[in-house]
């Protein structure tokens, strides 16, 4: 072993020797050294062959080169939860008729016989037109670093492409989430807006103008049966309790189906949903919910291993969206997804080109784009609770 570490030094083989004539054993081995020339017949000094003054390391110059590899993971918020919880329809008319107040409102019973037809009634009617709005995402890449792919560690088209699609539908679901004050435009309507009343101006906190929705008037008392239930502290924030939750669900459940709580939703921040959680956790009207969401919104599904668990408030699954408004906390909206939904005109669709001339640079381009409107047919179904903290 010796003639192989250091072949021809006679003075290191004498060295060995004395030493191991000296009762050097095995069972004297306390320290590194001792380790070393139990193992090899010389100690870190005795071979030459070993260099302790210029290691070739890490951050040695040209001796490392990072490979970042596949995947771009995405450290910002890309989910769309409300979006995903609300039902998508083909758009199949752009706009609908409401009844906005009942022909009569009296009993109407008769005299037997002898009693005359009364003089007949008709609803108010009201024609409600609503516009489809063009979304779009688009993003490009170099053609350059379109064609190193395979060839560096670079960021391919496909992981970008992945990462664009996400980011559409978040920013569709933070369009969702425009404050009232905010007239939607070119934008698709919000759900603060579609929940929004006249209260809301009553109480100075929106202009008189910025509650109208769908072209409805609502400022106007003949405007006002697409008032939903709107709960507010003129601006003064107050702590969340149960009451607000109840009355709200009291105003808005009349106007469900048969009092059904199938297909509802209540939408809300991670921080009210906890908040909500903290005051229900000791009593049975907190419970877990299994749903699935589909183009079809969100359903409920008792005892089926599919979808996932979210909690609920008095049955109504609680869906949390970090994009909700927030005055100091969250707002919490408990929406009818029978009555308010995504009409689409067009799906969500995926667009590419690499024609140089056409897009006028050299690049490859991809856009996700889609034609939609939120729209709802029963304000009153819908309500909304603000000013919390």
């Amino acid at each position: 072993m010796v003639d192989q570490l250091s072949p021809g030094l006679a003075s290191q083989n004498m060295r060995i020797a004395n030493r191991i004539a000296k009762g050097y054993a095995l069972n004297r081995i306390r320290t590194i050294q001792d380790l070393f020339y139990a193992t090899y017949g010389v100690t870190l000094e005795d071979n030459p062959r070993i260099a302790k003054d210029a290691p070739v390391i890490t951050s040695t110059t040209g001796a490392r080169n990072i490979l970042y590899g596949a995947g771009l993971m995405a450290q910002i918020v890309v989910a769309a939860n409300t979006f995903g919880a609300l039902p998508k329809k083909p758009w199949q008319k752009s706009g609908y008729r409401a009844i906005t107040a009942a022909g009569a409102t009296t009993t109407m019973g008769t005299t037997e016989g002898t009693g005359t037809i009364a003089t007949t009634v008709k609803p108010t009617i009201a024609a409600v037109d609503i516009t489809p709005k063009v979304l779009h995402n688009s993003f490009d890449m170099s053609s350059t670093q379109v064609k190193l792919q395979g060839k560096d560690d670079v960021v391919t088209w496909e992981e970008l492409q992945a990462y664009e699609q996400e980011e559409f539908k978040n920013r569709l679901s933070r369009g969702l989430h425009v404050d009232c004050t905010t007239v939607a435009s070119t934008n698709v309507e919000s759900i603060d807006r579609v929940t929004g009343a006249t209260i809301l101006a009553t109480h100075s906190l929106i202009d008189a103008t910025d509650e109208d929705i769908y072209g409805i008037d609502r400022s106007d008392s003949a405007g006002s049966w697409a008032d939903a239930y709107v709960s507010d502290n003129s601006g003064t924030d107050r702590y969340i309790a149960l009451s607000h939750l109840d009355t709200m669900l009291q105003n808005v459940e009349p106007y469900w189906k048969e009092g059904s709580r199938e297909n509802k939703a209540i939408i809300t921040g991670y921080d009210t949903a906890l908040r909500i959680g903290q005051l229900l956790q000791s009593q049975l009207r907190y419970t877990k919910e299994r749903v699935t969401m589909s183009v079809n919104g969100m359903k409920t599904a008792p005892g089926a291993d599919a979808g996932f668990e979210v909690a609920s408030f008095d049955g109504i699954p609680i869906i949390r969206d970090s994009n909700v408004i927030a005055d100091t906390i969250s707002r919490v909206y408990m929406l009818d997804l029978n009555h308010v939904w995504m009409g689409v005109l067009q799906p969500v669709t995926y667009l590419e080109s690499e024609d140089y001339q056409a897009i006028d640079k050299f690049a490859r381009e991809g856009v996700y784009y889609m034609e939609t409107e939120l729209v709802c047919d029963k304000f009153k179904a819908q309500g909304s609770l603000r000013d919390l903290k």
